[in-house]
């Protein structure tokens, strides 16, 4: 997953689009993310809200649960019900949904 995927498509989807363009300017593609510190998130990336590096550790999460395929991301990002968001089971995995 090239860099420009990450900060023009990825980051956007986790809700982080501000942080798009550092990204971009700083070449983080995907194999670097897991390899991110803290620190390094704060000072080179102007990442300093917690609540943001958890929803990128999130995001990095769920990357490496699909082996950062990103067709199955995109797959799975587009197959989400309006059902799953109300605590229904989803068809994929069966496992009970937390209510929004």
């Amino acid at each position: 997953m090239s860099h420009e995927w990450i900060s023009d498509y990825w980051l956007p989807s986790l809700g982080l689009h501000h942080y798009s363009e550092i990204f971009r300017m700083c070449l983080v593609d995907a194999r670097m993310l897991e390899h991110l510190t803290k620190r390094e998130l704060r000072t080179m990336l102007k990442m300093v809200d917690s609540s943001h590096r958890n929803s990128l550790q999130y995001g990095i999460s769920v990357l490496k649960k699909l082996d950062y395929n990103r067709s199955s991301l995109e797959y799975r990002g587009s197959n989400i019900s309006v059902e799953s968001l109300k605590g229904e089971k989803t068809a994929e995995t069966g496992i009970q949904q937390p209510a929004v």
